[in-house]
């Protein structure tokens, strides 16, 4: 019990508590905030992780701020034409997408089907969504989300979406790096 407790004052252990099968650690929300909370990471970098992977809502708003102050700096920038009305629904374009992840339809986020033949109950991987449960929102679906017509959204925003997406990706990579390295592990 007491190496436990040491482990937990460690800003560099992890909790053993929840290990799953084949000696996996499993992260709890309070590890990864704990992680978040030493060192200087990027404080979009860190909103992103809280709502992310502890399920802050406060931590979730200010990112989409953030998101939204992104998206109008690029938008005077880049000389990109768009309305305040739009610049809100790319935001939670990018939300939905980065933090919430969208659910697979076919097996409803749980990355695999359910199978009954007669009194026999089996289950296989999604195909679909290739076990992970995250879905993908079709083109037709991101223009709506966004409040953009499709067609506009096919000759202008596609493009657009998938540099915001990198920078999403940038501040994801500087949380795995940072999570990485508070607890002890080399990041390459």
């Amino acid at each position: 019990m007491s190496e436990f407790l040491l482990t937990k004052m460690n800003p560099k252990g992890a909790s053993w508590e929840f290990s799953g099968r084949g000696g996996v650690v499993a992260f709890t929300q309070y590890d990864i905030a704990a992680a978040l909370s030493f060192g200087a990471l990027p404080l979009p970098a860190y909103y992103l992780a809280r709502a992310k992977y502890c399920e802050d809502h406060q931590a979730a708003e200010s990112l989409r701020a953030h998101l939204l102050d992104k998206i109008e700096k690029e938008s005077l920038q880049q000389d990109w034409k768009i309305t305040k009305d739009n610049a809100c629904g790319i935001a939670d374009l990018l939300m939905a997408e980065s933090v919430f992840d969208i659910q697979c339809k076919a097996c409803k986020g749980l990355g695999y089907l359910y199978e009954k033949s007669g009194s026999i109950n089996s289950s296989r991987r999604c195909e679909k969504c290739n076990g992970s449960g995250v879905g993908v929102l079709s083109q037709r679906k991101r223009a709506a989300m966004a409040k953009i017509a499709l067609t506009t959204w096919h000759r202008h925003w596609n493009e657009r979406l998938d540099f915001l997406m990198c920078y999403i990706k940038e501040l994801e990579e500087h949380v795995v790096k940072h999570i990485n390295e508070q607890c002890g592990h080399k990041y390459n």
